[in-house]
């Protein structure tokens, strides 16, 4: 109940950071920056990046067996409130 009462837009802090993504992002984002200005945004990028470390999980340990054990079965599917409709 604790883990269906944290809502549908709860996201789970991830349990390793996504380094390519942000990485991938970050050449997205300097595209167009002159050579000298990318590559020290790359190693100011790269520097935090080797530091980083996740954050402590936001859920508790029974909540996340609940969560695994939630999405294992095939017969339970969990759907938002449908608020608009009365019948």
């Amino acid at each position: 109940m604790a883990v269906l009462a944290k809502g549908g837009n709860f996201a789970v802090t991830p349990r390793v950071l996504p380094f390519e993504d942000i990485i991938a992002n970050v050449e997205s984002g300097i595209r167009g920056v002159s050579m000298d200005k990318a590559e020290e945004i790359r190693r100011e990028t790269a520097r935090i990046l080797q530091r980083a470390q996740p954050s402590k999980s936001n859920l508790t340990r029974d909540e996340s067996r609940a969560i695994k054990s939630l999405n294992e079965k095939e017969d339970i599917l969990i759907l938002a409130a449908d608020k608009g409709t009365q019948q």
